[in-house]
């Protein structure tokens, strides 16, 4: 193609096709990450949630390091 020459009237309605197709992807992968982000945020939030509360059966454990039974 190096050195080929197109007039502008020969390649304007194909860049305008394509600028339409690009246009059309643009908007269905903005509305696909609006998507994913809404998701990932409800993710978010259910993991925060899940951290806030102690595991059912089970008592809280202790902050400290030490094994209290250990203690004389």
């Amino acid at each position: 193609m190096a050195g080929q020459q197109v007039s502008a009237e020969t390649a304007l309605p194909l860049f305008r096709q394509r600028c339409s197709e690009l246009q059309d992807e643009n908007i269905l992968l903005r509305a696909h990450s609006l998507k994913l982000e809404e998701q990932l945020a409800a993710a978010r939030q259910e993991l925060e949630q899940l951290r806030a509360q102690p595991p059912a059966g089970q008592a809280p454990q202790p902050l400290s390091c030490v094994d209290p039974d250990a203690l004389p």
